[in-house]
């Protein structure tokens, strides 16, 4: 067989023969093949699409897989199937081979979708799963888990108060205006991201002060907060007791 050098202008039973050999020392049986998909490849293609027409709606890549597995299924039985060609005149040849092509098709897809149906029957764990994977979270608890749920959020309860406590005295310890200053700029505002103009000059026109002046009374308030909040937690982790400073009078700078 080594003589076909020229593959391309090889027949098709050629073509089909040199695909049979399975150990040749040439190597002729990939590129017998590489020629054969080439001069069918389209057409088969769309033969594989319209047979698993609308199938591959709810099988995955069907078309393609059915294309590769009737492929294979052609280079199994590719020795067998010259002998059908025997009878068969120049002008028939393309359509006995694509009808015989097809048949491959229709039978990879049906095993195709016979293991995709197999695998999803093994595979389902419960009836209506989806209906349960959307309430499981309405399963009854078991007492251990409830008392374990109760736990938790007793404790996030406690952590909250514990945080409102710190940030209440760090407050408290702040004078009048630092205390209103900071409150301002921190308090919700909406889809804005700073505070309206409108409501810096009534700051400065209340406490008569400047505009720099009034971001370093915030600026100077908020670590004055910060830092009593984590000496706070220092002297929690520590047992060292509560901070003790003495508070500033209401209306007084700090």
């Amino acid at each position: 067989m080594a003589e076909f050098k020229d593959l391309k202008k090889a027949k098709v039973t050629e073509l089909l023969s040199l695909i049979a050999i399975e150990e040749n020392s040439c190597g002729i049986s990939k590129p017998a093949l590489a020629e054969f998909v080439g001069r069918y490849n389209e057409r088969f293609w769309n033969i594989c699409k319209e047979v698993t027409g609308k199938k591959q709606k709810f099988y995955l890549n069907l078309d393609l897989n059915t294309y590769q597995d009737a492929f294979a299924k052609v280079c199994e039985e590719a020795g067998s199937f010259k002998k059908l060609l025997r009878n068969a005149g120049d002008a028939d040849i393309d359509r006995v081979i694509l009808a015989w092509m097809g048949e491959f098709a229709q039978q990879a897809m049906d095993n195709i979708i016979k293991r995709e149906d197999e695998f999803n029957s093994a595979h389902k764990l419960v009836g209506e799963y989806d209906k349960y994977e959307a309430h499981h979270f309405e399963m009854q608890l078991s007492t251990d888990e409830i008392k374990e749920n109760a736990r938790a959020e007793e404790m996030e309860r406690l952590e909250m108060l514990d945080d409102k406590k710190k940030l209440d005295e760090a407050l408290a310890r702040l004078s009048r205006r630092e205390r209103e200053i900071l409150l301002e700029y921190f308090k919700p505002k909406g889809k804005r991201k700073y505070i309206p103009e409108a409501r810096i000059d009534y700051l400065c026109s209340r406490w008569k002060i400047s505009r720099e002046y009034l971001h370093q009374v915030k600026h100077r308030a908020y670590l004055k907060v910060l830092h009593h909040c984590i000496a706070n937690e220092e002297n929690k982790e520590t047992n060292t007791g509560s901070i003790h400073s003495g508070r500033t009078k209401a209306g007084t700078e700090a």
